[in-house]
């Protein structure tokens, strides 16, 4: 049985908070992580063994069309260079610590500070699949 997503992104976090990273940073984490993981799962994907870079790709378009709802505006590259940073280390994380046998963190886009593309993803459609 694959574990869910949900409980690797809370024992990511935890990790930074044990490693000694500030509250503020831990706290961020958390928030944008959570709102990946509640995207995934509003999207059908639960389980690690679901993570694909075809699923990183699709939560950048999301991204670019996402509104702020206490603002009504569309979110600022801001927001979107720091949902895909985060959820761009937590891939890593997983990778690192053996959970997945593919290493996807290279197919969450890059943009810079005024939310231009840098990066294209990875050519690779593999899944992530538990080691």
């Amino acid at each position: 049985m694959s574990q869910t997503i949900a409980t690797h992104a809370h024992g990511y976090v935890e990790s930074l908070r044990l490693a000694g990273h500030p509250a503020q940073r831990v706290a961020t984490n958390q928030h944008q992580l959570d709102y990946f993981v509640l995207w995934a799962s509003l999207n059908g994907v639960l389980l690690v063994n679901q993570l694909s870079g075809d699923l990183a790709e699709r939560y950048y378009d999301h991204l670019l069309h996402e509104n702020d709802l206490l603002k009504d505006r569309l979110v600022g590259p801001r927001v979107r260079r720091e949902r895909l940073s985060k959820l761009r280390r937590l891939l890593a994380y997983l990778h690192a610590g053996g959970i997945t046998a593919v290493d996807l963190s290279s197919s969450v886009p890059i943009v810079d500070p005024h939310g231009t593309r840098t990066q294209k993803p990875a050519p690779t459609t593999a899944s992530l699949s538990p080691c």
